[in-house]
């Protein structure tokens, strides 16, 4: 079940944002113009309601819909920064003015999804652009990144693939803090999947056995006392 960004009076919201908010995986994102379209809210579902301030009668939306879901996350938009103080009374968690920094909205986005969704808060979510959009990525998810020609391939338990074009390098940066470590030019891998290390006679270099996939990733001669190094500093028992 996704949940559902709200966007309410969006008529001067701007359309490249609302495409970019439309591209997240895991949200749904509804625009309405009414207040009777309120009745078709799940409550379940709804994450945050984004509402365009363009009068005081504006505010309407915000009580109307806190009266049927009184416990909304809100963010306020407006042309007029007078309005904030207004806003106060329903305790929004941003007040916007236009123009809107899509970045600042988005981690807005994500903070309380990451406070409604994960145990523990955000320290092992990231956010990646794939080809479908937006993906909001828990680091456990990961089983391994290959590099496969232009594309960054990331493999997931649940038998995801997330694809998009650019290199291991940014990501291995993001990673390396959570025990991750590059095999290979073209492989990222976090060290508790590596159940067995082999060597590969064929090619003077080593083979990876994984703990959540049958499949065998490449170990690079030059990084095998590397891997090895890191794994015992870590008390993760293998096969070698």
């Amino acid at each position: 079940m996704k949940n559902t960004i709200l966007l309410i009076n969006g008529r001067d919201f701007p359309i490249n944002i609302k495409s970019r908010l439309n591209n997240i995986q895991q949200f749904h994102f509804l625009e309405i113009m009414s207040l009777h379209e309120f009745k078709e809210i799940n409550e379940n579902k709804l994450l945050v309601a984004l509402i365009v301030v363009n009068d005081i009668n504006s505010f309407l939306f915000a009580k109307n819909l806190r009266d049927k879901v009184p416990n909304t996350e809100i963010i306020f938009f407006s042309k007029n920064a007078s309005f904030a103080y207004k806003s106060f009374e329903f305790r929004p968690i941003n007040f916007f003015v236009f123009p809107i920094d899509f970045g600042e909205l988005l981690n807005e986005v994500y903070s309380i999804y990451y406070k409604n969704n994960v145990k523990g808060g955000s320290d092992h979510y990231f956010h990646l652009k794939v080809q479908e959009g937006l993906y909001i990525l828990n680091v456990e998810e990961i089983i391994f990144i290959e590099k496969r020609e232009k594309k960054v391939i990331v493999y997931l338990k649940n038998k995801k693939e997330l694809i998009f074009y650019g290199t291991l390098k940014n990501l291995e940066e993001k990673l390396i803090n959570y025990n991750f470590v590059r095999t290979h030019q073209s492989f990222l891998v976090p060290l508790k999947e590596i159940l067995e290390i082999k060597q590969d006679s064929l090619f003077s270099s080593y083979i990876i056995k994984l703990r959540s996939c049958r499949r065998e990733i490449q170990l690079s001669k030059s990084k095998y006392s590397k891997v090895l190094s890191l794994l015992q500093s870590n008390t993760l028992s293998l096969t070698t």
